[in-house]
């Protein structure tokens, strides 16, 4: 069985210091806030234009019964 090499670009270990976990923590807090916040603002703009459709929708049934109410109204007997 041949056995499996992992290569690197790296010459050594990589050096971590608090510093660099506090950024790395406070990089992680930001994208959640900010993600949190065009969550919100993309689920309103959703609901707002849900609600725009369904009020022209509710605009274009009543001109269409008033259509046809003149329309009955105009009629002959």
């Amino acid at each position: 069985m041949e056995e499996e090499y992992i290569s690197s670009n790296t010459c050594g270990y990589i050096k971590i210091d608090r510093m660099f976990i506090n950024d790395v923590e406070k990089l992680s807090k930001e994208y959640l806030r900010i993600k949190e916040i065009l969550k919100k603002e993309i689920i309103q703009e959703l609901s707002e234009q849900e609600l725009s459709e369904q009020e022209l929708s509710e605009q274009e049934l009543s001109e269409q019964e008033l259509s046809e109410q003149e329309l009955s109204e105009q009629e002959p007997e």
